[in-house]
């Protein structure tokens, strides 16, 4: 991957596994594309380049990602300077983002309804929190960077995503419940400490890459409800887990542990 792409599980997208069909309604709006390549729309924070989707879709598509931009700066109390460029086109294999160019990048496919895949995750939406949270927040967290920022997509993606867009690797379900179901179909939770090799050296395991990504998402989760927002965030920022939460890691994954085992599915 180059240099300058923020490593997301919206990349996971590129393979086809991911999301659920978007309902009716979206795939509605969007039945007679636009296929003009120059089509532009431009919002307080985004200006958003389109083809191959209708202007109604486009549209939408603007609304929701500059609501998604407004909720997820003010809750991380972060805000970029200048538009941010989206750019959808069915050139785009996956949803990304390219710090360099602030550009996002959306596969026309994910908003039209109609990605490849296994019938019971087609239809993928862009995961729009979770750009934006690519966007707005990087750990400098040297230990835990990159599973610090991709707990925190999946969170907020979670807590400020459409209901229509329901983004790998939760489908649109609960995360806890999520990790619970996927871990006991699998029988086997991975030590957190290992879960970015798990992630990157196990690529063509769907199943198990799924579980890496739910389990970043699920700690990061239980860690901002049970010890609250500002602890995580000092951690995210670089702070030893021990320092701010005045126990050794592998006691706070013991207490995530046992609320995984606790989780209710059903």
């Amino acid at each position: 991957m180059s240099r300058f792409f923020k490593r997301s599980y919206a990349k996971d997208c590129k393979t086809p596994i991911r999301l659920l069909a978007i309902p009716a309604l979206l795939v509605g709006i969007s039945s007679a594309p636009n296929v003009t390549a120059a089509n532009k729309i431009a919002t307080p924070n985004f200006d958003i380049s389109y083809a191959n989707i209708s202007d109604d879709l486009a549209n939408r598509f603007g609304d929701d990602i500059e609501q998604t931009y407004r909720n997820i700066s003010a809750y991380l109390g972060n805000k970029v300077s200048g538009k941010i460029i989206v750019s959808i086109k069915d050139d785009h294999f996956f949803p990304h983002y390219k710090i360099k160019t602030k550009t996002i990048a959306v596969p026309a496919n994910r908003l039209r309804g109609d990605a490849s895949g296994p019938p019971s995750l087609r239809g993928r939406g862009p995961g729009e929190a979770a750009l934006v949270t690519n966007v707005l927040a990087i750990s400098t967290n040297k230990k835990w960077a990159k599973f610090l920022d991709t707990g925190l997509e999946i969170f907020l993606q979670e807590k400020f995503g459409k209901e229509y867009d329901r983004a790998y690797p939760t489908m649109g379900k609960e995360i806890h419940k999520t990790t619970a179901a996927t871990y006991r179909r699998y029988n086997q939770l991975f030590p957190l400490m290992e879960v970015e090799e798990v992630r990157t050296r196990r690529q063509r395991l769907v199943g198990v890459r799924q579980l890496a990504y739910l389990q970043e998402a699920s700690f990061v989760k239980f860690l901002i409800e049970k010890h609250g927002k500002n602890k995580f965030f000092d951690v995210f920022y670089g702070k030893p887990f021990e320092t701010t939460y005045g126990k050794k890691f592998g006691m706070l994954e013991q207490e995530w542990i046992t609320l995984i085992n606790s989780t209710r599915i059903r």
